[in-house]
């Protein structure tokens, strides 16, 4: 299977893994850090307003010396994924309430 990629320059990145809006990409949703030991990663949707086709980033950055302030951010990639999106259903389990 053959994934379809967009490569963005390295100032889209930036305004994008910021928090912000380019001219031409749309943050859609930005999950929290996952925190792996000393590692941790982030994923970013985002829309491409000309194709209206959905991409993804994944930052990642490590621990390299006080937790929450010493981060050192690996190299930005910028070769993201075409992603689409999928609805999930999920089973949740509530007390059951008699009268």
């Amino acid at each position: 299977m053959k994934l379809n990629h967009i490569t963005i320059t390295e100032e889209d990145y930036e305004t994008l893994t910021c928090g912000g809006d380019t001219e031409r990409f749309k943050i859609v949703e930005e999950s929290d850090w996952v925190v792996e030991h000393k590692y941790e990663y982030r994923e970013i949707i985002f829309e491409d307003k000309e194709t209206s086709k959905f991409y993804r980033i994944v930052e990642s950055r490590y621990d390299a010396g006080s937790y929450y302030t010493d981060y050192l951010y690996d190299d930005p990639v910028l070769e993201c994924t075409e992603v689409e999106p999928v609805e999930v259903t999920t089973i949740q389990y509530r007390d059951v309430k008699y009268i």
